[in-house]
């Protein structure tokens, strides 16, 4: 979501859906990285849901949907409204997918995809620190510490002569 315009596209969509909610329509807000979390639930003021889109910062953590959906599961389950959706703002990033097993939406939920990604999403390239290893050797009397890096390329062309910077307590 940090490329280009996607953060500012994802939360101007989601102020649009905000703006266009009905007298009585009830909405939670809920952002998600790895993790999930919710803002105030079945919350009618359209100014407090516009307030936490605007205040929202990018995250650089890897995503997942499954805590989303499942966080916006376990609110439907506990609605006795007659009429439920969700919409799913994203990038829509394929590493994410594998999370969302398992999610079962009451019967009737209408799940709405609105995607912020670019036309040359295949196109750009999507590096990510897969994991960091800190092996520690002795050599002639001293320690020293081995740092390995796992790298995992997204995009769908390779990718050469990456610098990659590693920064500890600035």
């Amino acid at each position: 979501m940090g490329y280009g315009d996607r953060w500012e596209r994802a939360k101007d969509a989601a102020i649009d859906v905000v703006d266009g909610l009905a007298g009585e329509d009830r909405a939670t807000v809920i952002f998600f990285d790895s993790g999930a979390q919710a803002g105030p639930r079945s919350s009618t003021n359209r100014a407090s849901l516009a307030g936490l889109v605007d205040d929202a910062e990018l995250s650089a953590r890897t995503t997942r949907y499954g805590p989303a959906l499942k966080l916006a599961e376990s609110i439907f389950e506990d609605s006795d409204l007659p009429f439920l959706e969700a919409v799913l703002i994203s990038d829509f990033q394929r590493a994410g997918v594998e999370s969302a097993t398992g999610v079962r939406f009451p019967q009737g939920t209408v799940l709405t995809p609105i995607a912020v990604g670019g036309a040359d999403d295949d196109a750009t390239e999507n590096v990510s620190v897969a994991g960091v290893l800190f092996q520690r050797e002795y050599f002639s009397g001293r320690e020293r510490v081995v740092v390995g890096a796992r790298l995992t390329n997204r995009g769908s062309d390779p990718v050469e002569d990456l610098d990659v910077t590693l920064e500890m307590e600035g």
